[in-house]
């Protein structure tokens, strides 16, 4: 007669199927992948629904009740499994034996989201799924336009700029939020609105800047000794940087590009930066 498996044992088992149901003998129905696959399309769904949504919006009442129920019924799911798989670990393994032998378990939570650490946006988090989906939306947009759709491109390439923009302004509205401008900044820190959302767009697909934006950098670039092309190259890199990649917490576009120039130097690899062959202008 075999002997009865403990629940750390059975944690053990080979890692493409654990036994995380009732009673101890596991079925080999593969559950796990149609529940990770019907995940999947949650997780998608509820993030578009993220970005449609505002603070501000009226909804139908069946709209408030499903969206609640199904977070409560994801809820039960999750607090069933983490209490599960908390019980085998604490059934005569340590978190360090298990990490010995199944390293693999542990190795999403070491890659981290794939942002920067000071961009906020730790794995899972809304942040990291907002971000990933801002990339994913400009990958697609880029295939759109190879494909010659180039009205599908535009309209998909906006909905990411939105969707950047009201991330960072949620972030500056909320409580306790500090931000200390900067004076190449103070007068573009605001919010963009309709027009100034057009406005950046186009700076993003490199067409012309403002004058007011391009005095500017055109005296960072002669007061530190550059070519004002290549500054004005490194901040539409800084503006496509922070539409695509992100930044940190409650930035806005203009302080993202502007930061970027700030500390380009053409010693940097990824700076575009050249120095000027002119003299750099003396402080009266």
């Amino acid at each position: 007669m075999s002997k009865k498996k403990t629940l750390a044992e059975m944690y053990e088992l080979d890692l493409d199927g654990r036994m995380l149901d009732y009673g101890h003998e596991k079925s080999d129905s593969r559950e796990g992948k149609m529940a990770k696959s019907a995940l999947s399309r949650v997780s998608q769904l509820a993030g578009e629904l993220d970005d449609m949504l505002r603070f501000e919006d009226d909804l139908p009442q069946w709209v408030h009740y499903k969206i609640s129920t199904s977070a409560d019924r994801i809820q039960s799911v999750h607090n069933y499994l983490s209490d599960k798989i908390a019980r085998m670990k604490a059934s005569g393994m340590t978190i360090a034996d298990i990490e010995a032998k199944h390293p693999e378990l542990f190795e999403a939570k070491k890659k981290g989201s794939g942002h920067p650490k000071q961009y906020g946006a730790p794995e899972g988090s809304k942040r990291d799924r907002q971000l990933d989906q801002t990339k994913a939306d400009f990958k697609k947009a880029k295939e759109l336009r190879k494909a010659g759709k180039t009205k599908q491109a535009k309209e998909l390439e906006q909905r990411a700029y939105r969707r950047r923009d009201r991330m960072e302004k949620e972030e500056r509205e909320k409580k306790g939020y500090k931000s200390k401008p900067r004076k190449d900044t103070k007068a573009e820190a605001a919010s963009l609105d309709e027009s100034q959302l057009r406005e950046y767009i186009r700076h993003v697909v490199r067409e012309a800047l403002s004058k007011k934006t391009k005095e500017t950098l055109r005296k960072k670039a002669e007061k530190r000794g550059l070519t004002p092309g290549s500054v004005y190259k490194e901040f539409e890199k800084g503006l496509a940087a922070y539409a695509s990649s992100g930044s940190r917490k409650g930035m806005t576009a203009h302080q993202w590009a502007h930061a970027r120039v700030n500390s380009a130097t053409p010693s940097k690899p990824w700076a575009v930066v050249k120095k000027s062959k002119a003299k750099k202008k003396k402080k009266k």
